[in-house]
């Protein structure tokens, strides 16, 4: 088996809430540390979302762990105080993941019916 070098990977960040949607400042905190991250150049930035007691986000980033420190010690000075966690997973897995959602999405519309949205949303 060969081993990819600098292949890329997907960090999500999920922040818990202590209700089930996010407040005006909660939003401004989590959207200043996106900013942030941006700025320093961790990856590319792939999306947001909130409700269901947490918020998250997401990038594509090529050096795994250089980055997920660099999340890490942002998301704890934004949000200070808040749970969150870190998860990871190779990118062609996520984009994998995303193609077969939506064949499934356009099985679905072909055939008159509706079929679940279970793909990764980000």
């Amino acid at each position: 088996a060969r081993i990819r070098k600098n292949m890329s990977t997907i960090i999500s960040v999920n922040i818990q809430l202590d209700g089930l949607w996010p407040t005006a400042q909660e939003l401004d905190a989590r959207n200043a540390a996106i900013e942030e991250l941006s700025k320093q150049k961790v990856g590319e930035f792939l999306g947001a979302g909130a409700g269901a007691g947490g918020m998250d986000f997401a990038f594509e980033v090529s050096e795994k762990a250089a980055a997920k420190a660099m999340i890490s010690e942002t998301v704890s000075k934004h949000l200070a105080g808040r749970s969150y966690s870190l998860e990871s997973m190779p990118a062609k897995v996520s984009k994998d993941m995303a193609a077969t959602n939506d064949i499934a999405k356009e099985q679905g519309k072909s055939k008159g019916g509706h079929k679940p949205d279970c793909g990764m949303k980000m």
